[in-house]
């Protein structure tokens, strides 16, 4: 039970760029029309989010390590990245499953 080096991990990403990590208990589906991003969908609930930014080779690491409780085993957590290039002359956003 337990993980303390476990460690989420993007990779194929544009490089450089801001990298939200989106961390909820359940999975959802929240369309991103509505606020300009067609075709974007959030499938986690977004109860966390942590940003950080991509190595100029596209990768993003987030350490999130799991204490050895007992009472985690069986739970469930969901995570979806967002990526926002920096450099662009517009607004891009991935919403990657």
């Amino acid at each position: 039970i337990g993980n303390p080096g476990f460690t989420l991990v993007l990779s194929g990403a544009p490089g450089s760029s801001l990298a939200v990590l989106i961390a909820g208990p359940a999975p959802t589906s929240i369309g991103l029309g509505g606020v300009g991003l067609p075709g974007c969908t959030i499938l986690v609930s977004p109860d966390v989010l942590l940003p950080t930014a991509t190595t100029i080779g596209g990768a993003a690491f987030v350490p999130m390590p799991v204490p050895p409780l007992a009472s985690l085993a069986g739970a469930a957590a969901h995570f979806q990245w967002a990526i926002l290039p920096v450099f662009s002359q517009r607004l891009q956003v991935q919403v990657l499953p």
